[in-house]
Parts: C-alpha cells; sequence; structure tokens
C-alpha cells in the first residue's frame, strides 16, 4: 500500500469526495436551506419547493471534517515542527480566504440582499475565522465551519508539539474530555472543545492510522473512541426537517465509502469528481451568498428555476476554479517559498501539498 499511496502527492480518492461534499452542500444552499421548513419566509423566488431531503446537503461539512481529520494526520506526518504545520495551514487557507471574504464582503454591499450585508467590523474580525466566539457575524455564513477546522488545527498542532507522530494521542484525549464537559461546562464543550464534531475528525485520523501510516492498534483505538462519542451526540446530526436515519447514513455511508475506496482503490480517478475536489475549498468560499443573490436576482426577473439554479452553479464554479489558479494555489507557493527561503536548508524541496 505505501508503495500505492505516496503522502506526498495528491490523493484522487481524497479529492472526489472533496468534490462530493461541496456538491451536496452547494444542492443544499441553492435549493433548499432559505426556503420553508429550513428559513421562513424563503429567499430564492423559486416557482417550486424543493424536497427537505436535499438538507442532507448540509452534511457535506460533516464529511469534509472527515476528510479533514485525515488529510491533517497525513500533513502533519510531513512536518518538522508544530510551527512548519501552522504555516502549511495558513498558506493553504488564508490567501484565498482574504481575497474571498473581501469580494464577498463588496458584492453584498453592493448588491446582496440585507440578511447578507456584514458590517466592516464583522469583516476585519472575520480574519480571525473565529466571528461568532468574538461576537461577530461571518461574512458570509458558510464561514462558520473555518472556526470548526481552525480549533481541531490547533488541538493537532498542541498534539505533535507534544507527543510528535503520537499526536493523535492528545486529540483523542481533548475529545473525550469535551464530552465529559458537556453536562457541566456545555460553553467549553461545544464553543472551544468542539465536542460535537471531534468524533468526525477522529474516524478520518483513525483511517490515516490505519490506511497509510499503518498503525492498526491506534486506529482501532481512535475509531472505537470515536464510534463512542459519535453515538453520543447523535441528536446534533438530526435536525428535524431531515429523518434521523437519513442524516447518520449519508454522513457514515459516504464516509465509510471513501475510506474503503482510499483502502482498496487508493489510485482510482473518479472522473471529474477529482477535479471539483481540487477547486472545493474556493467554491466553498464563494458560494453561498454570491450564489443565492444570483439565484434571487434571475428569479426576480422571471427566470424558471433551474435556470437560475444553473447559471449559478456555473458562475460559481467558473469563480472558483479562476480563484483555485490565480489566488489560491499561487497564494499557498508564495507563502511556502517565502517560508523556505527563511527556514529550510537550501536545496530541501518541500512535500507537495496533502
Amino acid at each position: 500500500m505505501g508503495a500505492v499511496v505516496d503522502q506526498k502527492q495528491r490523493i484522487n480518492v481524497i479529492d472526489a469526495f472533496r468534490g462530493v461534499a461541496i456538491l451536496t452542500v452547494l444542492l443544499y444552499h441553492y435549493l433548499v436551506f432559505r426556503a420553508p421548513p429550513f428559513r421562513a419566509p424563503g429567499l430564492y423566488g423559486y416557482a417550486h419547493q424543493y424536497s427537505p431531503i436535499l438538507g442532507l446537503g448540509k452534511f457535506g461539512v460533516e464529511v469534509f471534517f472527515v476528510i479533514s481529520g485525515l488529510v491533517i494526520a497525513m500533513t502533519l506526518a510531513q512536518c518538522r515542527s508544530a510551527f512548519e504545520f501552522a504555516v502549511k495551514r495558513f498558506a493553504r487557507l488564508y490567501p484565498a480566504y482574504i481575497a474571498a471574504a473581501t469580494l464577498t464582503f463588496l458584492l453584498m454591499r453592493a448588491v446582496g440582499p440585507s440578511v447578507f450585508q456584514s458590517t466592516f467590523g464583522d469583516y476585519l474580525v472575520g480574519f480571525s475565522m473565529i466571528s461568532r466566539d468574538l461576537h461577530h457575524g461571518y461574512v458570509d455564513g458558510a464561514y462558520w465551519s473555518l472556526a470548526i477546522e481552525v480549533k481541531f488545527y490547533l488541538f493537532a498542532a498542541i498534539g505533535f508539539a507534544l507527543l510528535r507522530q503520537n499526536f493523535w494521542m492528545i486529540v483523542v484525549g481533548i475529545a473525550i474530555l469535551g464530552a465529559a464537559l458537556a453536562p457541566i461546562a456545555p460553553g467549553i464543550s461545544e464553543r472551544i472543545l468542539i465536542a460535537h464534531d471531534m468524533p468526525l475528525f477522529l474516524f478520518g485520523m483513525a483511517a490515516w492510522l490505519e490506511i497509510l501510516a499503518h498503525r492498526r492498534r491506534e486506529a482501532v483505538i481512535t475509531a472505537i473512541v470515536a464510534t463512542f462519542l459519535y453515538a453520543i451526540h447523535l441528536e446534533y446530526f438530526a435536525p428535524t426537517a431531515i429523518p434521523h436515519w437519513a442524516s447518520h447514513t449519508f454522513i457514515l455511508g459516504t464516509s465509510a465509502l471513501m475510506i474503503l475506496l482510499l483502502k482498496l482503490a487508493p489510485g482510482a480517478r473518479l472522473g471529474p469528481l477529482a477535479f471539483v475536489g481540487r477547486i472545493s475549498y474556493s467554491l466553498y468560499l464563494l458560494h453561498q451568498y454570491i450564489g443565492v443573490t444570483i439565484i434571487t436576482t434571475l428569479t426576480a426577473r422571471g427566470a424558471p428555476d433551474m435556470v437560475a439554479f444553473a447559471v449559478a452553479t456555473v458562475v460559481l464554479a467558473t469563480l472558483a476554479w479562476i480563484f483555485f489558479r490565480t489566488v489560491e494555489e499561487p497564494g499557498r507557493k508564495a507563502v511556502m517559498a517565502f517560508y523556505r527561503r527563511l527556514r529550510q536548508p537550501a536545496g530541501v524541496v518541500e512535500p507537495s501539498q496533502a
């Protein structure tokens, strides 16, 4: 398996499931999220109301968390220090985030619905990626998940600083602590220790331990803890408009299929989904408020539902591809090149992004 899956190269299976995750999130945000029963009154201006089962798309974010647990473990395995890990995460997230947040803020202030407009203070505080913790709104509602991601990165970095390749033990310990504090200190448990979402990151870490690190005992321990903690938080992943069994089937089934393919067919190409996955971060950052504004503008001018939906999807996918090519990747490479000049000896080549 080590000869087939090179952790220093992009893995198409992971990218393909990033593609699955972002497409389901996009369907959710463009068809049902801002209409009854999820939001009332509706915002899209559609002539029809679409099935609430499309609300399963909101759990594409949970699939992203599973993927993140796997990829962050993979990234840490290639790092020499927690500081290097922090630089890599900054390079991966911030160039595209700053550009997307700026574009979204300016467009919404100029032409967006009032519900999508934020203050300049929200925009500035948003650079922290933890706006809600600082009592500010997000420039785009989709950015809430970045706060969860950043907190998980912090836990992983602390684990790596303390235990190096056994960083998983610290992350598992924090997850257990978060669950234990839930009855007595729910604020700390949910807002700081992200107890609800930690099982998802642990599932991804367990997959890395088993498939890529070949550490079966540690993988089994992590998976058992993840399963137990997920069971504790079952209600958190079951919104009222969607059958409980459907939400759990989507989260666990999609994640399990990804892990199974990664183990049995790591070289699978999976068609255009891998390409969608590669631009998924830029698409996630840009898609919600800008895309829904396009939809509302078109339906207000009499465009059929599916025409408005299709135009928004094509425009945002194209914009995301442009961002990926001109901002996300060049920005990441520029930050890492600067870091190498400051920190790495001459002649050392930085591993490719996981």
